[in-house]
């Protein structure tokens, strides 16, 4: 009989355990999701930032901060994250509770950076370095790559000086060189080399927005080669 009142305690106990087991395995919290797009944690100084930020949860979505700047809802998703300093901001979004109090449900740092300009090339040749007179008076183009990102620019316009030579500045349209600056260059005295500067080049992204760009300089060889650095 011991034995028998022993088996029925711990059958009684399994029954127990498996019934809590049962309550744990259907108990169902709520979920909720906060996503921002684009998914970067870099805000550029001085630019309007558009995000856009998509709650799915219980509650409704609720006020949204951004320490370090300033933020501007635009649509029901769609904010303009703006800073004019620092080297941090932090995103804040709150869930709004069926009692009226808000909690955070998430918190998203961001790093500030000034946006860099794009570099500037001349023919595949960078800023003080030695291109052969040839290129460019077959080619004579500007090209501009993106440090840091894959924003696209093209060049609208540029002038052209060349040191010691009894020319007015030279201007020109797009990102190619005009005849008459290539003329102005094969002109210039043989054996001696020079150097050509390129200033006033403005640039203009996909967005519209113009930008003028560094003074660019590079030295002239004869000799048909090209030289990155000197």
């Amino acid at each position: 009989m011991r034995i028998s009142a022993a088996l029925l305690f711990i059958f009684s106990l399994v029954i127990c355990a498996n019934a809590l087991a049962q309550q744990d395995t259907f108990r169902v919290k709520t979920a909720k999701v906060v996503t921002v797009l684009p998914g970067h944690d870099i805000v550029y100084l001085n630019e309007d930032n558009t995000i856009t930020i998509r709650y799915k949860g219980r509650h409704a979505l609720g006020k949204v901060q951004f320490l370090g700047g300033t933020i501007d809802k635009k649509t029901d998703s769609t904010y303009i994250l703006k800073a004019t300093s620092g080297v941090e901001g932090v995103l804040t979004v709150y869930e709004k509770l069926a009692n009226g109090s808000q909690r955070i449900a998430l918190n998203k740092k961001y790093r500030l950076f000034t946006r860099p300009l794009p570099e500037v090339l001349l023919d595949g040749v960078k800023c003080d370095s030695v291109v052969d007179k040839f290129t460019v008076i077959a080619s004579g183009r500007l090209q501009l790559r993106s440090k840091h990102s894959n924003e696209k620019f093209v060049v609208t316009s540029f002038n052209l000086v060349i040191p010691g030579e009894k020319i007015d500045t030279l201007a020109a349209e797009g990102n190619q060189m005009s005849q008459d600056m290539k003329i102005a260059v094969d002109n210039m005295p043989k054996g001696r080399g020079g150097m050509l500067i390129f200033r006033d080049i403005k640039c203009r992204n996909t967005k519209g927005e113009e930008k003028t760009l560094p003074v660019f300089r590079v030295y002239l060889s004869e000799v048909p080669r090209t030289k990155a650095g000197m």
